[in-house]
């Protein structure tokens, strides 16, 4: 047999043994891969829960402020809710899956908490306090819709952390 025999005799395993090898490193990147856009979902739903937690603490400063008459507070409490609902807009539209009840009722309260603020802003001195009914309704039913969706949302990161084995 020649030396080139030889090359030829070894080197069809070693072509053999390199497509085995990078199919195994292939398969293992895309394990890698899916285990981080899992990661992220649950990172983005975990974010979206605690801007949802702030909103409801936001809608009960809301009635305390509008209860207590304090316009200035007020006015600060509807600037932070429309800041806050804008911002879980734009969490809620990665999510797939996602109600347009839900969005149209966050978006509806973020424009009338503004409505209600440029009111509690324009009103006249010594007026009556301009309690900013509407937004206060449609604040409240986006609080009871996001309720729904975060406890669905909440359940969903638990039950993958379980079947992964870790802790929720």
């Amino acid at each position: 047999m020649l030396w080139a025999d030889w090359f030829t005799v070894t080197g069809v395993p070693l072509t053999a043994l390199g497509v085995v090898l990078t199919y195994r490193e292939a398969a293992r990147a895309r394990t890698a891969s899916e285990a981080v856009l899992e990661a992220e979902r649950e990172i983005a739903i975990k974010q979206t829960l605690i801007v949802v937690s702030r909103l409801h603490r936001l809608a009960e400063q809301l009635d305390d402020a509008v209860m207590g008459r304090d316009a200035s507070w007020t006015n600060r409490v509807l600037t932070a809710w429309r800041v806050e609902a804008g911002y879980l807009l734009g969490l809620l539209s990665l999510h797939e899956g996602l109600s347009t009840e839900l969005s149209k009722r966050l978006s509806r309260s973020a424009q009338l908490a503004g409505v209600a603020s440029l009111a509690l802003v324009d009103r006249s001195t010594g007026g009556s306090f301009p309690i900013p009914a509407k937004a206060r309704q449609a604040i409240q039913e986006a609080c009871q819709q996001l309720a729904t969706w975060s406890g669905t949302s909440a359940g969903r990161v638990d039950v993958a952390q379980i079947e992964r084995g870790g802790a929720g």
